[in-house]
């Protein structure tokens, strides 16, 4: 298990939100508490391989992978080739944040266009999906949504080409939120002018 460093995910997230489309995400497996990686993958991270990560148990050559203990800042690396990874995990409670980062930064070579799907589903239900590749965006943020005990679900579904992906999942509780207490402190005011009056 790694731990997290000065930077952390949120500095991660907050780069992809604000660098635009067209450009990279540097990811360093470091500043997150989980690295898992789907055994595919053979290039490297912030000019390092992904050391010291945990291989997700995959089921044969249909590409389901299970992670275990779902929770803090994990980074899933893999690679996706015309085909289908599926990630699962138990139950979450917690507002989920899934970012695409640096998809397709280090693409096999003579293989182009590429493109493929994320989507992002709580038990059953979507709640988000992203489509990334050469023609662009190559990162995003795919879901931001709460989990309450439902069980996660990350399909990544290649529709062209193949290239390398890493994916950020965050999991944090969920404050009240600012809408909320701003609505709070307003009713607050109302009162306090109707007693004056």
């Amino acid at each position: 298990m790694m731990k997290l460093n000065g930077i952390g995910c949120g500095a991660a997230l907050g780069a992809v939100l604000t660098a635009g489309a067209a450009s990279a995400v540097t990811v360093d497996p470091a500043d997150f508490d989980s690295v898992f990686t789907e055994g595919l993958r053979t290039a490297t991270t912030s000019g390092e391989a992904a050391v010291g990560s945990e291989a997700v148990p995959g089921n044969g050559d249909i590409d389901t992978f299970d992670i275990p203990g779902l929770a803090g800042d994990t980074l899933l690396v893999g690679r996706v080739e015309d085909a289908t990874d599926t990630y699962t995990s138990g139950s979450v409670t917690g507002f989920a944040t899934i970012t695409v980062l640096n998809y397709a930064q280090a693409v096999r070579d003579g293989i182009s266009p590429f493109s493929a799907v994320f989507s992002v589903f709580a038990g059953s239900t979507e709640v988000g999906s992203g489509t990334f590749g050469s023609a662009g965006p190559t990162s995003g943020v795919v879901a931001a949504s709460q989990f309450n005990g439902d069980p996660f679900r990350l399909v990544v579904d290649g529709q062209s080409g193949a290239a390398d992906y890493d994916v950020s999942i965050s999991i944090a509780s969920v404050p009240l939120p600012a809408a909320g207490l701003m609505l709070i402190g307003a009713l607050g005011g109302l009162g306090m002018m109707r007693r004056r009056k």
